[in-house]
């Protein structure tokens, strides 16, 4: 698994140019309520910018992330600007998210705890759930027919065993890692943006 880089993310939001790699750095609490706004504010511009008018992004923003029907996630699935593995990891963190946020008691929460308090099928389901690249390569393996999809060598990177001993290791960068690749995703769905719009 650490055979993969994680560059800095081209967030220009506003935002600190190294934003993204110092959020590891971060307390569990801080991490997760930090990482879900990052989510938040790149899916109310992402919204904005496909329909071509920033007046809407403080409307957009004023959406709940998670809403199954009229939330931020319910309108990016319906443009096809997020996919299902990616959409899974944003529900999940939410859900963290939410449990957190309401109470000042749980500025001491941490993920590790957390994690170690489930069972091991919780585990295991949680561990796939926050690495939808992996997800994403298993489902692909390279059919030499068509010349597409993830060879064998880079199948064997992202084997379960892997993702469960990554998750078990170090939950947090776990996470962090798996919110690399559902950005990078976002990110790229603004070109994907202006193909739908051409």
């Amino acid at each position: 698994m650490d055979t993969f880089t994680f560059d800095e993310l081209p967030l220009n939001f506003g935002l600190p140019d190294d934003f993204f790699l110092k959020l590891k750095e971060e307390d569990d609490w801080s991490f997760i309520i930090k990482l879900h706004a990052l989510f938040e504010g790149v899916s109310s511009h992402l919204l904005s910018y496909h329909f071509q008018d920033s007046r809407l992004e403080n409307a957009l923003s004023q959406l709940e992330m998670s809403g199954k029907s009229t939330g931020k996630l319910a309108f990016l699935t319906s443009l096809e600007l997020i996919n299902k593995d990616n959409k899974k990891f944003i529900l999940k963190l939410s859900e963290i998210r939410n449990s957190l946020v309401h109470d000042v008691r749980n500025t001491t929460f941490s993920l590790s705890d957390m994690y170690s308090s489930l069972d091991k099928n919780q585990r295991k389901q949680l561990a796939k759930t926050f690495s939808p690249f992996e997800t994403f390569i298993r489902a692909f393996p390279y059919d030499p027919k068509i010349e597409i999809g993830f060879t064998e060598s880079q199948q064997k990177l992202v084997t379960l065993e892997k993702v469960y001993s990554r998750a078990e290791a170090d939950f947090k960068y776990h996470i962090w890692i798996g919110a690399h690749c559902v950005l990078s995703n976002l990110l790229d769905m603004y070109s994907y943006s202006d193909y739908m719009n051409s």
